[in-house]
């Protein structure tokens, strides 16, 4: 019996799956700085709301006190984490070749102060995942605060 030759299926070329690398840290950058831009409104808009209680609070309450510091910190947290998130980009867009997986494996190296000091490692989850988890805490402790 002749043996079937089997059609090996055709590679993806590596320009197309770099290239699709690159959109996908395209996506992300831009992501990354709407929810950036967005982060720093809702700061100055948290920050400026200890100027007043809310309509629906006669008096400001030591708990809706406590509760408003606690958002602050969140919302200015999540700030830092994205703007590190948006210095990571470009290191891992360098990064980017052939054999790539995926834009959230690839481990950034850099420098805390410029480019002195001891050479740190991440990965763009490390500090993306912090951003967007600190703002969801800080949209719902904005939740039970305005319910108090």
């Amino acid at each position: 019996m002749a043996k079937q030759a089997t059609a090996a299926k055709p590679e993806a070329p590596a320009k197309l799956e770099k290239d699709s690398k690159l959109e996908a840290i395209k996506a992300f950058k831009d992501w990354g700085n709407y929810l950036l831009v967005t982060t720093i409104a809702a700061l100055g808009w948290v920050a400026g709301s200890t100027a007043a209680p809310p309509a629906n609070v006669p008096h400001p309450t030591y708990l809706n006190g406590l509760l408003l510091e606690i958002e602050i910190f969140l919302v200015a947290f999540s700030a830092i984490a994205g703007v590190l998130t948006l210095e990571l980009v470009p290191i891992v867009t360098e990064k980017i070749n052939d054999t790539t997986e995926s834009i959230y494996k690839i481990t950034a190296p850099y420098q805390l102060i410029y480019m002195w000091g001891k050479v740190f490692r991440a990965k763009l989850k490390y500090v993306c995942w912090p951003q967007h988890f600190l703002l969801i805490l800080a949209i719902l402790l904005h939740a039970i605060r305005s319910l108090l």
